[in-house]
């Protein structure tokens, strides 16, 4: 089952807002054994001022 994950916002914006206010990010990986698959979205808060680090590795 598959749900969404949002970054930066609690309930009580959350019960607000509902759905509004939101970019995609992107998809987390989920393993299940030797099977690896692009799952949950990544949704982030953009109708509040945050600070964001976006940091990764290439390759």
């Amino acid at each position: 089952m598959a749900y969404d994950i949002i970054v930066g916002r609690n309930a009580a914006d959350k019960k607000a807002f509902a759905d509004r206010g939101l970019i995609f990010v992107g998809k987390s990986y989920v393993k299940m054994g030797q099977y690896t698959s692009l799952s949950n979205k990544i949704l982030m808060d953009i109708a509040r001022s945050h600070v964001v680090l976006v940091a990764g590795k290439r390759g």
